[in-house]
């Protein structure tokens, strides 16, 4: 059906869902198949502006999922200025702190530098999620430069968060990433609850 679609709103929110659960299923055949879909039903004017953007912002993400770390960073760049020449702040503030992501894998200290600084520069977090996300970035920057005891203990700060939100997608995604935080900075009891 989407390959058929109409450039419109709907096909382009369509794409963007289907994209969404393709990728975070682990069905990566289909979320590449619908991934040029995205590309096409959102690279156009057809459609609001928020509704093309928030579906190229799915692109990024599911690059960044597939490793593919440049093409993730040139997506948000490219959502960057869509949001920004339309006054989309929720987009600014989640291209933000979602592209951190891929600059800490690239792993270049100026980049990931300047990622965390914008990200600090954003105002407080108020939802749970949020704070520990934005908390858990800053334990993955700590470890990435040794601190591995601020690491650890801002790891366990952004577990409590997730695991009172009660969302088990969450736990399951962050777990892992905390639980390796802390198995790094050598608290293996922590962190095979969180892994297990």
């Amino acid at each position: 059906l989407l390959e058929n679609a109409p450039r419109c709103g709907a096909s382009v929110k369509a794409a963007a869902s289907a994209l969404l659960v393709a990728s975070r299923s682990g069905d990566i055949e289909r979320a590449n198949r619908i991934a040029f879909l995205v590309e096409r039903l959102a690279g156009t004017e057809d459609g609001s502006v928020l509704e093309r953007t928030w579906a190229l912002f799915q692109l990024a993400h599911q690059r960044f999922v597939m490793a593919d770390y440049d093409a993730s960073l040139r997506w948000f760049e490219r959502i960057w200025v869509l949001a920004n020449e339309n006054g989309l702040k929720a987009v600014l503030t989640a291209v933000l702190t979602y592209r951190f992501m891929a600059d800490f894998r690239l792993k270049e200290r100026s980049a990931v530098d300047d990622a965390i600084q914008r990200i600090r520069e954003l105002p407080a977090p108020v939802h749970r999620y949020s704070r520990a996300l934005r908390t858990c970035y800053e334990a993955r920057y700590a470890q990435l430069f040794g601190e591995r005891e601020r690491a650890a203990d801002l790891a366990m700060r952004a577990h409590a968060d997730i695991t009172s939100l009660g969302a088990g997608f969450h736990e399951i995604c962050y777990g892992l990433i905390l639980g390796e935080i802390l198995l790094d900075a050598g608290r293996a009891a922590l962190a095979r609850p969180m892994i297990e």
